[in-house]
């Protein structure tokens, strides 16, 4: 027997489920489509002749593109619900990376300038005197993002993080060395992931968090 056994109790469960992703930043068309895709799956299983006989559960497998942290959270919650709609069914999981090493090294196989294809990232730039970071994001190159960041230091801009950790401590950050950490081309994932590596970071970021997700707390 399904536990939401009337179309109230779904209902309410899957106008959680939309609540709890939209509350952690995940994209409108993906929990449109994965609830739907599950309601596609659920309506053929249930469809299905019953066979008494068997007792043991069905095994479903899926592939989701992994953004983050919120793709994990995603599948979670996803495998709750179904565990209250259909018990018998199990959900498995895996995930691909939204860019693959074929997708980042293309550029070079087709003698382009790799630094052209260095855009919508989150990057890290360390600290050459002590074990703090900083994390941003940018929609540009990184090369021109770099050069925001220098002049902001130079000249010693109020709004700049960076140069505020440069002066008020006397380091030097090390900005010809920065880090990218992971391409993306969504705006709104930049800044969810970006949030993620200065969440995770155990307070040695002294950039601000721009996203605060309610799986922390």
């Amino acid at each position: 027997m399904r536990i939401c056994s009337t179309p109230e109790n779904m209902k309410t469960e899957i106008d959680r489920l939309k609540t709890t992703l939209t509350s952690n930043g995940y994209p409108p068309h993906i929990i449109k489509r994965g609830i739907r895709e599950g309601g596609i799956i659920t309506k053929r299983i249930l469809q299905q002749p019953r066979q008494p006989q068997q007792k043991t559960g069905k095994t479903v497998f899926f592939v989701l593109p992994y953004y983050g942290q919120e793709t994990f959270i995603f599948s979670q919650r996803i495998k709750k619900v179904c565990r209250k709609l259909l018990p018998r069914l199990t959900l498995n999981f895996s995930f691909r990376k939204y860019s693959t090493i074929r997708s980042v090294f293309l550029s070079l196989q087709k003698g382009q300038d790799p630094e052209k294809r260095m855009k919508k990232l989150v990057y890290k730039i360390n600290c050459k005197n002590c074990d703090k970071h900083y994390f941003g994001e940018t929609g540009r190159t990184r090369s021109k993002r770099m050069i925001d960041h220098k002049r902001a230091i130079r000249n010693n801009y109020e709004s700049s993080k960076l140069a505020k950790h440069v002066y008020d401590n006397n380091h030097t950050v090390d900005i010809d060395k920065v880090e990218t950490m992971t391409l993306e081309t969504n705006w709104r994932r930049r800044i969810i992931k970006e949030s993620l590596y200065t969440h995770n970071s155990a307070e040695k970021a002294f950039n601000d968090t721009k996203h605060q997700l309610r799986v922390f707390g």
